[in-house]
């Protein structure tokens, strides 16, 4: 619990400035595709310990933005973060259709690595979709989860009638978002990649709320979180 703590008041540690020390970007051949990430500690863990994932939001290059944390995390543990295809220096790849598709490139991109669970998924804004994904679909390889200013993934009935009225349109968010993001996917002034982009996220917005999970033991939510079920 105390090394939970710990990252959690690093990763919430408002960023003065980038890691001085140079982390170099390397890539790995995924299915056919490059994927770009940056590391720290990774085959130095002890076994059977938490190897921090880090998940970045829409639009952001994960292997680049978290390395400001790098400098403060490594003295204690192991991490990775990643370009998700189609983000950053990775390559786009118009076969990944949804977020469950997402979740399992990040497998088999960890398996490419050798790199061994257990890990403790953290998931900034989008990010935060991909990693209760990844553990709906690997459970038992997750030890922790952090969400850090992510969407809510489960309204209830209630709140999503609470959200009809208050609205005034009679509609809830799935009525509207889904939509929208639907109508970016089919602008063809914009790009390949952008497009692609919008598309996931359409066929995200349409099957959420996103399937239950069982929260791993020293699974956090900020603020006042609590492990159980999600």
């Amino acid at each position: 619990m105390r090394g939970i703590k710990k990252l959690l008041f690093l990763l919430l540690l408002p960023a003065m400035g980038r890691a001085q020390n140079k982390i170099t970007r390397q890539d790995i051949t995924v299915e056919g595709k490059k994927m770009t990430y940056t590391g720290f500690n990774l085959y130095a863990r002890r076994p059977h310990t938490p190897v921090l994932v880090f998940e970045a939001g829409m639009g952001v290059s994960g292997s680049v933005d978290f390395q400001v944390l790098y400098p403060g995390l490594s003295k204690f543990a192991a991490g990775i973060a990643y370009d998700r295809n189609g983000e950053g220096a990775s390559d786009e790849d118009t076969t990944l259709a949804t977020d469950a598709a997402l979740a399992k490139r990040l497998h088999e991109f960890l398996k490419k690595l050798k790199i061994a669970p257990p890990y403790m998924l953290i998931g900034h804004s989008m990010g935060g979709a991909y990693i209760w994904m990844f553990t709906a679909l690997y459970p038992s390889e997750v030890s922790g989860l952090v969400f850090l200013d992510s969407p809510d993934f489960m309204l209830t009935d209630e709140q999503d009638q609470q959200i009809r009225i208050n609205s005034g349109s009679g509609k809830g968010p799935n009525d509207w978002v889904a939509p929208y993001e639907q109508s970016l996917a089919d602008d063809t002034l914009r790009s390949i990649v952008s497009r692609h982009r919008f598309q996931r996220l359409a066929n995200l917005f349409r099957q959420w709320p996103l399937p239950r999970i069982q929260a791993p033991a020293s699974a956090s939510r900020y603020p006042g979180g609590r492990a159980g079920d999600l």
